[in-house]
């Protein structure tokens, strides 16, 4: 069963993992360490997709261009959604 993004956050920040959602390495961490880290995540990440999700996502190489990418996948739905639904208010 997929994990959503919420929980993706949560366990990732419960272990202290969270800096590569959002793209912000340490000063104190080596370039190296960084590049590790954030494979790592990238690929816990990619695990609890679902394959329609990570399809759309396989290219991303860097978790904070992965979560970007999640977010405009889900935006553009939501914002159609309304566009619609305000369509049809105005035709009432």
């Amino acid at each position: 069963m997929p994990i959503n993004e919420d929980e993706i956050e949560d366990y990732l920040h419960a272990k202290k993992l969270h800096q590569p959602l959002f793209g912000i390495k340490s000063k104190t961490m080596k370039v190296e360490d960084w590049i590790l880290l954030d494979r790592q995540i990238l690929r816990v990440i990619k695990l609890t997709l679902s394959r329609s999700v990570a399809h759309n996502v396989m290219k991303e190489k860097t978790t904070a261009d992965l979560i970007k990418a999640m977010s405009g996948m889900y935006e553009k739905p939501l914002a159609n959604n309304k566009e619609t639904m305000e369509e049809e208010q105005a035709l009432l």
